[in-house]
């Protein structure tokens, strides 16, 4: 099922993460649609300032970085307790936000956990 979503105003394409499928999708509105990268179980997504993205990934618990070209590299980990990694975004300063549910299946509409992570390999 869908689960992310971000526009690129610049080059009029939407990115679109889908956790059964596993793929993040680029997305020519009314046009065209195709795999960009291919991940076990993406999240959420954030287009960066440079036009690349990040992805959050439940089931490795990890945020990985993504280039236009679909070369993929994981940036974070998160520990196993905190792995059900459901957001993330990136401020001015570059400082990661991660979002994360206890993982206990808790009906909360509130995280268990925001992360800021000021020193994570932004390339």
């Amino acid at each position: 099922a869908p689960e992310g979503i971000v526009y690129d105003e610049k080059n009029n394409l939407f990115y679109v993460t889908d956790d059964e499928s596993g793929a993040l999708f680029e997305v020519v509105f009314g046009v065209s649609v195709r795999s960009l990268a291919t991940f076990s179980r993406p999240e959420d997504i954030v287009q960066l300032s440079d036009g690349t993205f990040l992805v959050t990934d439940n089931a490795w618990g990890a945020v990985f970085h993504v280039t236009r070209e679909g070369v993929i590299t994981k940036k974070v980990r998160m520990r196993r307790s905190y792995q059900d990694v459901q957001g993330v975004t990136v401020d001015d300063a570059g400082r990661l936000y991660v979002v994360t549910a206890d993982g206990y299946d808790s009906t909360s509409f509130m995280p268990s956990f925001v992360f800021r992570i000021d020193d994570y390999d932004q390339r």
